[in-house]
């Protein structure tokens, strides 16, 4: 997936600290990143940069008293732009009223805790991806009048999704544990990217699966005892979906 970060500190060590951290997260996040960082020494730049329509998805923005024009920036981002997320990361607590009143996402005092930097960073990152996987949906056409509100919003419910070509079909657990079907207009090929942070793998060309449910697999099928559910896994497929089987149970483990 696409992640394009601004990141505005005065120092480059700052900025170099909070590039790092911000990798080392999404290293340890479910799916693969492509993050493209826009670097600024100035608030200035960055507002040039804004009008530029060089929008980005997460910002970290710096404020001091001799440039407070990020806060012009993070005002801008919200009214205009609404799904950006804003990081105020500076020492001066004097601006924490006037940053939620921009509906900052965060404020970070520096110095800040490592741990507990790199955990507003995921959950951010998380909450993009919602937004994304939501933008995805809602962009199926003549379908998104049909599409339960449930199944946009928490894609943990959803089992898995089958394709006969032309539709694909998500089953999903309702809140009495029943499965229940959407039918959408959709590629299977163009959900299994945003889908794979959500812990979705592609086991057959036409099953994209949540291992979330399914908690055993052998060289043929995926199953998942909750609903007796048997998904096929096809010869293509069953190198990279064992790859990816034991790389979301090790990091489920490791929450532990």
């Amino acid at each position: 997936m696409k992640l394009r970060i601004t990141i505005y500190q005065d120092e480059q060590s700052e900025i170099d600290h909070i590039k790092k951290s911000i990798l080392f997260v999404l290293e340890n996040l479910q799916g693969k990143y492509e993050v493209e960082f826009l670097i600024y020494n100035k608030g200035s730049e960055v507002a040039r940069g804004l009008k530029k329509k060089h929008i980005s998805d997460i910002y970290f923005l710096d404020l001091i008293p001799e440039d407070t024009e990020c806060m012009l920036v993070a005002k801008v981002v919200h009214e205009k732009y609404r799904h950006p997320i804003v990081f105020f990361v500076s020492e001066y607590k004097e601006y924490v009223q006037d940053a939620f009143r921009v509906n900052a996402f965060q404020y970070i005092f520096k110095p800040f805790d490592e741990a507990k930097f790199q955990h507003e960073i995921k959950v951010a990152v998380q909450k993009w991806q919602r937004f994304n996987y939501v933008r995805e949906l809602i962009s199926m056409g003549k379908n998104k009048q049909h599409l339960d509100l449930n199944f946009l919003l928490r894609p943990s419910k959803i089992l898995y999704f089958e394709s006969d070509n032309k539709y694909i079909f998500s089953y999903i657990e309702n809140q009495n544990q029943e499965i229940i079907c959407h039918k959408l207009r959709k590629k299977l090929d163009n959900m299994e990217e945003s889908l794979k942070s959500f812990g979705f793998t592609r086991c057959h060309k036409s099953y994209l699966v949540n291992m979330k449910y399914f908690y055993q697999m052998d060289s043929e099928n995926i199953y998942c005892f909750s609903h007796n559910i048997t998904i096929p896994v096809s010869y293509s497929k069953k190198e990279s979906a064992r790859n990816e089987v034991i790389e979301f149970l090790e990091k489920k483990l490791a929450t532990f």
